[in-house]
């Protein structure tokens, strides 16, 4: 059971995350950013063509990965959460 450390008297217990539910990951170092975020958003588009779900990318903040996850976003006519 993974989480974070909460004091609870005098021992430490780890406290209950929620259960990870349709996560994906996505990265490569060979092949063009573009092309791996339109994949991205393709399966996104799959799992959930009518955008009933809110859709969340994380990224390390290179601007041309936030960059290309606005434009794909806007040609797909979809919001996309980038925390």
């Amino acid at each position: 059971m993974g989480g974070a450390l909460v004091r609870d008297g005098r021992r430490e217990r780890r406290a209950r995350r929620p259960k990870v539910r349709n996560k994906r990951v996505w990265a490569s170092v060979e092949r063009d950013l573009k092309v791996v975020i339109e994949e991205a958003f393709d399966e996104a588009l799959a799992r959930d063509p009518q955008h009933r779900r809110q859709w969340v990318v994380l990224v390390d903040g290179n601007k041309d990965q936030l960059a290309a996850i606005k434009l794909t976003a806007d040609s797909l006519d979809r919001a996309a959460t980038v925390p």
